[in-house]
């Protein structure tokens, strides 16, 4: 039975609002057991608990960071959940990382994979600050 639109859109909410509020145990819940995350930035699929590290030292890194022009774009089993990501890192350089993250949800609704598209530039820049 397909997810209703509703639905959906709540789970991308509970994702953006568990990486906005930099919350790793909301993070790793919204998946399910085996799931898994694709980020573009080193080509890997990881654990969500690593991704919600490597989350977690970009907010250690840029303390305003917030999430900014979200679009949040359902599909029958996900979503779509585009974003630009700023703040300003503690040596006053300005951040602006456009981001794409796609979701494909079970029917618990538990995501199962979400890949992750970073702006590549921009992501290796911060990393060199």
């Amino acid at each position: 039975m397909p997810l209703e639109p509703g639905t959906i859109l709540e789970r991308a909410s509970d994702l953006l609002r568990a990486t906005c509020d930099n919350d790793a145990e909301a993070m790793v819940g919204f998946y399910a057991p085996d799931g898994v995350v694709r980020r573009n930035c080193d080509d890997r699929v990881i654990d969500p608990a690593p991704s919600a590290k490597s989350l977690a030292e970009l907010h250690r890194r840029v303390p305003d960071l917030s999430w900014d022009d979200v679009v949040i774009t359902t599909m029958p089993a996900g979503s779509v959940i585009r974003s630009v990501r700023t703040g300003t890192t503690a040596s006053g350089a300005d951040v602006r990382i456009h981001t794409r993250v796609v979701a494909a949800l079970d029917a618990d609704p538990r995501s199962t994979r979400t890949d992750e598209y970073l702006d590549s530039a921009a992501h290796a820049l911060l990393l060199r600050r």
